[in-house]
């Protein structure tokens, strides 16, 4: 049985443990969400400086953020400056995730798409084509008043 022994310095992190209990989390994400937890709340958090500290390589970090932000412990919000221009993207880490979804600053006020919209009776479209295709059962003007009287029927029952 093979025995491993932790020897501790006095440079040393205190956090949760919660994110090491996650099973469905990968050791990149879990190990990556450690080392900012134990970076100084002064350090200038940046994917370029998370980068600098390990050899995974950008590819690697943005994975390894994306996966943090599945799980609940990192969001990101973007920023805008005076002009209401993008400048770029806030995350905030947390040592246990966040179940429910931040509220978003701006939400759309205009007014919401009904779950069931009313939709279109083919029907009588059909019927018109048949009408149409057979010429001996009418003609031109009975054919374009049974159209108007059909979209007049469609305009009131979408209203």
């Amino acid at each position: 049985m093979s025995v491993f022994r932790v020897h501790k310095t006095n440079n040393f992190t205190v956090m949760s443990n919660y994110h090491f209990k996650e099973k469905e989390m990968g050791l990149k994400a879990k190990g990556l969400l450690s080392l900012m937890l134990s970076l100084p709340d002064t350090w200038n958090y940046s994917v370029a400086g998370l980068v600098s500290l390990s050899k995974d390589g950008k590819d690697g970090v943005m994975s390894a953020l994306a996966e943090l932000e599945k799980f609940g412990y990192l969001t990101r919000k973007r920023v805008q400056n005076e002009k209401g221009q993008f400048s770029g993207i806030e995350y905030h880490i947390f040592e246990v995730p966040q179940s429910e979804k931040p509220i978003a600053d701006n939400p759309i006020l205009e007014k919401p798409i009904s779950e069931n919209p009313s939709q279109l009776n083919t029907n009588k479209i059909k019927f018109l084509k048949n009408k149409k295709n057979n010429n001996n059962s009418t003609n031109k003007n009975d054919f374009m008043n049974e159209l108007k009287r059909i979209y007049q029927e469609l305009e009131q029952d979408g209203k």
